[in-house]
């Protein structure tokens, strides 16, 4: 085993500490880039939550006028609330299922040519935006 002299022995602990500020320096960056995620993180909540909050107050307001039309309808003895109601049932029985949805059918990507949910804003595969009209 080598003796340690006076002069290996400093370069040892400069050594040690050039190590432990490269670590530090490392963790500081990790740190940062986590903090910046978590930033990220919270501004896509907060615009989410805002979203959210947009939809209900659509939901809310088209329930206002679905109820305010269906009312007139039967007032003015156009349709009844029976065969609002029958309407709807059947409506909704269109695809099998009386699950209170909208049946929307399967279609074909453009891009990929892969069959993606009719109810997809993009395509699961290959990601490009589905057209709003939808065929």
């Amino acid at each position: 085993m080598p003796e340690s002299t006076p002069g290996n022995k400093g370069l040892f602990w400069k050594g040690r500490e050039m190590f432990d500020l490269i670590w530090d320096l490392i963790q500081q960056s990790r740190i940062s880039n986590l903090q910046s995620e978590a930033d990220s993180a919270r501004a896509a909540s907060r615009t989410t939550d805002a979203r959210v909050a947009e939809l209900e107050r659509t939901v809310e307001s088209l329930t206002l006028m679905t109820m305010a039309l269906g009312e007139l309808l039967a007032q003015k003895g156009v349709v009844s609330s029976e065969e609002i109601e029958a309407r709807v049932r059947d409506i909704d029985l269109s695809d099998g299922k009386l699950d209170g949805r909208v049946a929307t059918s399967p279609r074909v990507c453009r891009k990929c040519g892969r069959m993606i949910a009719g109810d997809r804003v993009n395509c699961l595969y290959c990601g490009v935006l589905m057209d709003q009209d939808r065929p």
